[in-house]
């Protein structure tokens, strides 16, 4: 299988395209306080060996009780830090590098897209059409080419699977590929890890009871519990659950059903295939020709409720959690389209472009109000530069700051931190101080809403510097709905500094 993987000329065409869509323009659009922060842990992972939040300068605050000034940082896992910092050391202190091991991970995805839709089929038009869906959906592109852990939740997770289907298999060190991606995922994204580890426990617990080899599995599971627990116990903040109540569950289900059918997988397609088949029964019906063996496609909804239930439990909402249900709603959509196929190849072809590059059938109509062609914003941003407030300050700071100086600013204060030299005073405006510079970011901490005492002091020790960048709430995100593909030109505020004369 892994050699004719090789020799498919499409996916290796596919592999190409993907380079393009994810290492063109890499380092243009500057970190966001996300990003930022992960390659600030990683600068210092570098420096002191272990993701600390204090260099000896600046600290990075948190909402949480614990700093971690002197200590490893306790609310991600490490692994993200020790590869950004991987990449610092072989290419040097950048954005590109800051963001380029996540998109090869990323590229490593869609391989394993295709070879997970393989494993599950064997029927390779399905492969293609699967890492078709994923190459050119926006969340692959917006979300593989982030200095974060997105790029290596969808890698591990697609591994776990393809593992599995091969441990059932009985395949040679197929068991030490599960327990060795288990442990990566979990070092990666706990959260995502608990659910689906879970689900591959739940599925071959229930389709593959009569071949449960008990002191097998334990004996990885044991395994995979010795390289993760430790960290679990000494990462552990109940701060991060939040307050379980029924609303707050509600809102959730809410949102990551609404989401997921937004941008992964779309729900009018789903039924409107179902329905379409039904009606042409005898001639869609057996989809793939050959029969299939149904549990595995329990793959599919077993990882989407554990993930989405294990998700309640968490105090934030994200598109980014689901990522990794990515790959598996590609999968899923190729399937249907093979039904559409054998009913009729034209009609086919017109569904495939629809559901591939276009929003209609995320929007909940064939013939959506606001129609979205990703992939023309997708190839504007990678042929045109991008100006967003971190960058004009970080420019601005650079041509104009001197050694030693103090930066008193909120929101982008780790973008500080990794581009500048200067000491940043990342504390609540509330407490009145006069460094060197003040910046201050509408949408987090307005002038307005300063003291009138403090901004009479403002105004009389400070010069008002208004610089020639919009101030949107983030330099960017990935999130599809906030994400600026272009400049945004039109804000009707600008960056304000304020300069201590």
């Amino acid at each position: 299988m892994r050699q004719k993987a090789k020799k498919d000329i499409v996916l290796i065409i596919f592999c190409l395209l993907a380079g393009v869509i994810l290492f063109t323009n890499l380092g243009n659009i500057y970190l966001w306080q996300d990003e930022a922060t992960t390659a600030v842990l990683a600068k210092n992972t570098l420096e002191f060996g272990i993701p600390r939040t204090f260099d000896g300068t600046n600290l990075i605050t948190t909402i949480y009780s614990d700093p971690c000034k002197y200590s490893g940082w306790k609310y991600a896992p490490w692994f993200q830090f020790y590869l950004a910092a991987l990449s610092f050391y072989l290419f040097g202190v950048s954005t590109f590098a800051a963001r380029l091991p996540f998109a090869v991970f990323g590229m490593g995805s869609l391989i394993l897209c295709y070879l997970l839709a393989q494993r599950l089929f064997q029927n390779r038009l399905l492969s293609r059409l699967s890492t078709a869906f994923m190459l050119f959906s926006a969340p692959f592109f917006l979300y593989m080419r982030q200095c974060r852990w997105y790029g290596l939740s969808v890698f591990f997770t697609l591994w776990i699977l393809i593992s599995y289907l091969d441990m059932i298999k009985k395949k040679r060190f197929s068991a030490w590929g599960f327990v060795l991606a288990s442990s990566l995922l979990f070092h990666s994204n706990y959260a995502i890890f608990f659910p689906v580890l879970g689900a591959m426990c739940f599925h071959y617990l229930v389709f593959h009871k009569k071949d449960i080899e008990l002191k097998r599995i334990l004996g990885y599971l044991s395994i995979i519990a010795i390289l993760t627990v430790p960290f679990f116990l000494y990462s552990v903040n109940m701060e991060c659950s939040g307050q379980m109540t029924f609303l707050r569950t509600k809102g959730h289900l809410e949102f990551y059903v609404r989401v997921l059918n937004k941008y992964l997988f779309p729900l009018v397609f789903l039924f409107l295939s179902l329905a379409v088949f039904s009606f042409f029964k005898k001639k869609v019906f057996p989809v793939l020709d050959k029969a299939l063996d149904r549990s595995r496609l329990w793959f599919f909804p077993l990882v989407f409720i554990f993930t989405i239930c294990f998700l309640l439990l968490a105090e934030e909402r994200q598109l980014r959690y689901l990522i990794h249900l990515l790959p598996l709603s590609c999968i899923l959509m190729s399937f249907l389209m093979i039904g559409w196929l054998k009913l009729n190849i034209i009609v086919a072809g017109l569904v495939f472009v629809v559901a591939c590059f276009t929003n209609s059938f995320h929007t909940g109509s064939p013939f959506a109000k606001k129609l979205w062609i990703p992939i023309v914003d997708i190839a504007y941003e990678l042929t045109h530069d991008y100006d967003g407030p971190v960058e004009g300050i970080i420019k601005f700071l650079n041509k104009n700051a001197r050694p030693g100086d103090t930066v008193k600013l909120i929101m982008g204060d780790c973008a500080v931190m990794f581009y500048t030299d200067f000491k940043v005073d990342n504390e609540d405006f509330t407490q009145e101080s006069f460094p060197e510079w003040i910046i201050v970011r509408n949408d987090w901490v307005s002038f307005k809403s300063l003291s009138a005492r403090y901004r009479r002091q403002i105004e009389s020790q400070y010069q008002r510097i208004e610089l020639n960048y919009p101030d949107i709430m983030w330099e960017n995100r990935p999130d599809p709905g906030y994400h600026k593909f272009k400049t945004v030109t039109d804000w009707p505020t600008k960056v304000t500094v304020y300069k201590k004369r």
